[in-house]
């Protein structure tokens, strides 16, 4: 992946702290002319998932409460945009955590992009799928990526440990690389 984006000049690399995020970055960075940094934010983490997480997925027994499955470390499949492990995120917060990422991250590329008229600058956005999903859900939400992304089907299409180019042509252009680990 980072011998493949040595052939664009990065502008900027973002990146989750989480250790296979970094060290992709990082190898991307690498790769680059001249010297690139990597910019680490937390709000590019994958979803949380408290205690189920790094835990399989077990079956729901529906005789007992999801707390007694949690007693005994069985963590059943989640549904829903609003369920969640103990002391993780829901699919709502990871949602949030974008729009977030989105306006403290992405916005000011796009705005400074248009103030200066400089078009054509790539920014790597390494992080993971299931928040990646969601970033591309919200950059469509604000007009700014074609409906047709990956993201719009809830980032179906999209591979673990992989790359989706995600080009931004609105009143500015400006290309967002994110790239899923």
């Amino acid at each position: 992946m980072a011998k493949a984006l040595a052939k664009r000049q990065l502008f900027a690399i973002h990146s989750s702290g989480l250790q296979r995020a970094l060290l992709t970055a990082e190898a991307i960075s690498n790769e680059q002319k001249g010297s690139i940094s990597v910019q680490v934010s937390s709000l590019l983490e994958e979803q949380n998932y408290g205690a189920g997480e790094n835990r399989p997925i077990g079956k729901l027994d529906r005789s007992m409460t999801m707390a007694a499955h949690y007693a005994r470390g069985i963590f059943p499949a989640i549904y829903t945009r609003k369920e969640r492990f103990p002391g993780g995120e829901c699919s709502e917060d990871v949602a949030q955590r974008a729009k977030q990422a989105f306006e403290d991250i992405i916005r000011p590329y796009v705005v400074r992009e248009a103030e200066k008229r400089e078009y054509g600058k790539v920014v790597a956005i390494v992080s993971h799928r299931i928040f990646l999903a969601e970033l591309l859900t919200v950059i469509v939400a604000n007009g700014i990526l074609r409906k047709d992304a990956p993201a719009s089907n809830g980032g179906r299409g999209m591979r673990n440990t992989g790359m989706t180019r995600a080009r931004i042509t609105s009143e500015v252009r400006r290309s967002i690389c994110v790239v899923d680990n």
